[in-house]
């Protein structure tokens, strides 16, 4: 069971700690779904012939992710790494679909929405969709301020 799993579970909450997950036979739950960043990177390196990296999620082209799906490969530190374990991917989304999106939008009516993740053009998409559904929506690009009348 899931619960007795989480009471066996170690935390690693140091960085030192890192390489010790690694001495033993072990499934390490990490941040960076897309291997851009975190510690994910650091285990990435260290991991013994009889490990596998199991990915549970979309992977963005232009991502370490991507690229490791593809060519086997990830960046790290601007160095090109071949990574020489199993790569599986399963598609276990965390994310809604645009139905999903849309169902929750109009359930809620909410006085604006801000369209803020996921692939730029889809985002502005789906703005516009529900601008044309009598939404104040917003798809605001990086860096882009947007004043909200919260009264």
């Amino acid at each position: 069971m899931l619960s007795n799993a989480v009471e066996k579970a170690n935390q690693i909450s140091e960085h030192k700690d890192r390489r010790s997950a690694l001495e033993e036979p072990a499934i390490i739950l990490t941040t960076a779904g897309m291997l851009n960043g975190g510690p994910v990177l650091g285990y990435i390196t260290e991991l013994n012939k009889n490990s596998s990296i199991l990915l549970t999620g979309y992977q963005v082209e232009g991502t370490n992710g991507r690229m490791l799906l593809d060519t086997g490969e990830v960046i790290i530190r601007n160095n090109r790494v071949k990574v020489d374990v199993p790569v599986k991917f399963y598609d276990f989304s965390a994310h809604a679909g645009r139905a999903d999106l849309y169902r929750y939008v109009k359930g809620s009516n909410p006085k604006v929405v801000i369209c803020v993740h996921g692939d730029p053009n889809n985002v502005s998409d789906f703005a516009e969709s529900l601008k044309l559904e009598g939404f104040e929506a917003y798809a605001p690009k990086i860096g882009e301020t947007i004043n909200i009348d919260m009264n």
